[in-house]
């Protein structure tokens, strides 16, 4: 997917891709896919992605839930449940997490998100634009769906990794 950001104010225009994007948790063959949302990112002075990290008892209770349905679900079917198996390494990988939520290009932690300005104010306000010298607001300018041809991969603590995709299967 794609979102399209500007500025009321200034010239300011960036198109946020959210590609294919997986953590190396080291028990999933494929990767465990990384959430995301659109932030501003003041070490890059962009809107950006920027890694969205589910609180623990959110994660707890998703599971929960799973496990409950999926004890139904593998009676009739017999077969493993990948949806089970994600929430259960999203909530080892959330254990063990230590740092903040990261841009998803640079790797800073110095970072906002703005998919929460977002739903709480007027039409496609996103909030102030950071680097507008005129006061202008970053708006939400239209989103899209993309074909991805990569696949990035980032350690648990969300820093990009060095490795070709294949090494993940």
């Amino acid at each position: 997917m794609m979102q399209s950001t500007r500025c009321s104010g200034c010239d300011y225009k960036r198109d946020v891709y959210f590609s294919d994007r997986v953590y190396d948790v080291g028990n999933l063959k494929f990767g465990l896919p990384v959430l995301a949302n659109l932030g501003w990112c003041f070490t890059c002075r962009q809107c950006v992605a920027v890694e969205y990290i589910p609180d623990l008892t959110q994660l707890i209770e998703e599971l929960a839930d799973l496990r409950r349905n999926t004890e139904c679900w593998q009676e009739e079917n017999d077969s493993p449940n990948n949806r089970l198996v994600w929430a259960e390494s999203r909530l080892q990988w959330r254990l063990r997490r230590k740092s903040p939520a990261r841009c998803l290009e640079c790797g800073s932690t110095d970072i906002r998100e703005l998919s929460n300005y977002h739903k709480s104010l007027d039409g496609n306000t996103l909030g102030e634009h950071p680097n507008c010298l005129g006061g202008g607001k970053l708006l939400l300018d239209g989103t899209a769906f993309v074909n991805y041809l990569g696949l990035t991969v980032y350690v648990a603590e969300g820093l990009q990794k060095n490795v070709d995709a294949t090494e993940l299967g």
